[in-house]
């Protein structure tokens, strides 16, 4: 094709059918993708911003259709589930997505990582939330990288190597982040639906997960000032 050079699309890609003529929906359509490597918008468009709203109500409706929960509108989780939706059964994903996903405790983002962790094989998350000024100017929302496999993941045995960046003094000069081992926990996957778990390994280890499970299984002090 002239156009697209059979690798090449502009088009939302909620809405490929319409938008491309059937000899080419088998190169842009699920599953089309061995890699997925992508920055998708994050959060939820500007009330100002008709074309971005008008093309994240396309994605909502797409995941709403598919049975993809998505937490508060979040842009990025619906590509997230278009990623999957467009890779082959073993290939890989690298995402840059609002850290949202693992830190919000509302229901649909509950619901969104329930389902998520539960359809792929994760093996990788960084954690950017600390340094994210860095990156990215005049952006101070909070961003995660998320690398996944398209396998049924089984979640009891999986463990996820969770990178944590941290602000240093030097970053600044060297405009760039120095990860040490220090910065790396493993979760089990089938932890991961919880939102506290991502929060403890942050700055914490084992040990702090361990001590405020101890002191959770305890009453807690409004309960014995009740009357």
């Amino acid at each position: 094709d002239n156009v697209s050079l059979n690798i090449l699309l502009t088009a939302n890609t909620f809405d490929i059918d319409l938008s491309i003529p059937v000899s080419l929906r088998e190169k842009f359509s699920q599953p089309c993708a061995d890699v997925v490597v992508a920055n998708p918008p994050w959060g939820n468009p500007k009330l100002e911003d008709k074309e971005a709203r008008e093309a994240n109500d396309i994605g909502l409706r797409w995941c709403a259709g598919n049975d993809y929960p998505v937490g508060n509108k979040e842009r990025s989780q619906t590509y997230i589930w278009k990623t999957i939706d467009l890779l082959r059964y073993g290939g890989t994903a690298g995402l840059l997505v609002s850290a949202g996903m693992l830190f919000n405790f509302n229901r649909s983002t509950m619901e969104f990582r329930k389902k998520f962790f539960s359809s792929v094989t994760v093996d990788y998350i960084f954690n950017f939330t600390h340094t994210r000024k860095f990156f990215f100017k005049g952006s101070n929302a909070p961003f995660i990288a998320v690398i996944f496999n398209k396998t049924k993941a089984i979640v009891s045995k999986n463990r996820i190597h969770y990178w944590s960046a941290k602000r240093t003094a030097n970053i600044g000069s060297l405009q760039s982040v120095i990860l040490s081992r220090n910065d790396l926990k493993f979760i089990n996957q089938s932890d991961a639906v919880k939102e506290h778990i991502w929060k403890i390994y942050w700055w914490g280890n084992h040990q702090d997960e361990a001590l405020i499970r101890y002191l959770k299984m305890n009453d807690r002090l409004r309960d014995l000032t009740k009357p």
